[in-house]
């Protein structure tokens, strides 16, 4: 894949889960810390993206599943991929039931189920497509919501009427809540496990995850002070969706911001159907890994995996379940997943002394 494509499609695949909650979520722990935790969670996924291109660089023919096989044998590497498949259904699961929910307000008379079989669906003919497919998509859409995800967000943070932002740390012990119940942003950026073989392709490609990581740092610091700029500071805390409910206040002032809170909403739409439809894929494709048949096979697979990620996803019966499962079970799991496992993989790479493939 090209240098757009593969960072079009790997930066598609994380921070829908928490994008419409998580100024709520930095405020809620980190109260005056927002800000700093906010910029140590930036720091925390600059430490994960480079495990994963350390990881990358040193076995850059083969990815995902296959990497950990040849780093830890066959059946710790079954064992790993068992626990990464039902992590990440709930993750996607998760992301889907937020935005079915944030949908739902706009349109009351339509049922939630609707809003979710009706993406989920259009994510699962995208995954059927393939990776190739999946990254000329992304190449498109990507580019098109983060311009527009910035231009409205500073629309939005120029007609706000706070300006007030603590700058001082009041507390360490806040900021690190914070940066803890914050990384879940980044579930999904193992996809670039996944993509290694495809795009391996430069010396340019080393840079691909930190140019990811700073791209949504950006995308992540620009929402936030955009939310603040109209709610406030604590407000936030108190509130399911931020995001959501910035934009519906903003809906009354006037013909632009109106017509911002649309792009937003379209935009969102479209970035949310590329999302899953990559996690379709890479979870069908772990799944095809695991029990010994190729990648090409990821199709048949796909039926399972979207089955239950609606499942999953219908089982949530309210937000307060919701964050609760973001709180008990992912906040954890992101730790786990997006730093330990990767650390654990190049602990491992550095004693056995393997060493690049290729250049």
């Amino acid at each position: 894949m090209t240098y757009l494509q593969t960072l079009s499609l790997a930066s598609v695949s994380y921070l829908p889960l928490a994008y419409w909650i998580f100024p709520g979520v930095a405020v809620k722990y980190a109260h005056l810390d927002a800000l700093w935790a906010m910029l140590g969670v930036i720091g925390a996924s600059l430490v994960m993206a480079w495990g994963h291109q350390w990881i990358n660089n040193r076995l850059p023919d083969v990815g995902g599943f296959d990497i950990v096989v040849r780093v830890c044998g066959r059946g710790i590497a079954t064992m790993i991929g068992v626990v990464y498949v039902p992590c990440y259904l709930l993750f996607v699961a998760l992301c889907c039931y937020f935005f079915a929910s944030m949908m739902k307000a706009y349109f009351p008379a339509t049922p939630r189920f609707v809003f979710l079989m009706t993406f989920v669906l259009l994510s699962w003919r995208g995954a059927w497509g393939g990776i190739e497919n999946l990254g000329r998509v992304a190449s498109i859409v990507f580019p098109m919501t983060l311009v527009g995800n910035l231009t409205s967000c500073i629309a939005v943070m120029i007609r706000g009427e706070y300006r007030w932002i603590p700058t001082q740390v009041v507390s360490l012990q806040d900021t690190w809540l914070g940066v803890l119940h914050l990384l879940p942003l980044y579930l999904g950026f193992n996809i670039f496990l996944m993509l290694n073989p495809y795009y391996y392709n430069s010396r340019l490609s080393k840079w691909y995850c930190y140019i990811s990581v700073v791209i949504a740092g950006v995308a992540m610091l620009t929402s936030f002070f955009a939310v603040l700029s109209n709610l406030g500071w604590f407000a936030p805390e108190h509130l399911t969706f931020p995001m959501q409910f910035t934009l519906g206040l903003l809906h009354l002032r006037g013909f632009l911001i109106e017509r911002i809170g649309i792009v937003i909403i379209i935009l969102a739409t479209a970035y949310t159907v590329l999302f899953t439809s990559n996690h379709i894929w890479c979870q069908a494709t772990l799944i095809a890994r695991i029990l010994g048949q190729p990648e090409d096979d990821y199709r048949r697979f796909s039926v399972l995996v979207v089955a239950i990620i609606v499942g999953m996803a219908m089982a949530v019966r309210n937000g307060a379940d919701a964050l609760w499962l973001y709180n008990h079970v992912l906040v954890p799991i992101s730790w786990c997943l997006l730093l330990g496992v990767p650390l654990l993989l190049v602990a491992l790479m550095l004693i056995r002394r393997i060493q690049y493939t290729c250049e």
